[in-house]
């Protein structure tokens, strides 16, 4: 399903996948490869001062904590 999304946003006009994260390992390393993104963990990504939204797309019984998480650290969520 991340790649649907991660599709979504490199349509955008001037927006790009940044980096990517998934609670399996080899996902985000796939999809970063191509992309042309980068992997990296959820607490790197809400942490990161030069991320300003971040793409939640993940389960609904995880969806709210990491809402949280992104708009407490400043950053719009979509």
């Amino acid at each position: 399903m991340v790649g649907v999304h991660a599709t979504a946003i490199n349509s955008i006009p001037n927006s790009a996948l940044a980096t990517v994260s998934d609670h399996i390992p080899e996902n985000p390393k796939k999809l970063a490869a191509q992309r042309g993104s980068t992997a990296s963990s959820t607490d790197r990504i809400i942490a990161d001062p030069v991320m300003d939204v971040v793409l939640i797309a993940t389960s609904a019984d995880t969806r709210s904590d990491l809402f949280e998480q992104v708009t407490q650290a400043g950053k719009a969520v979509f």
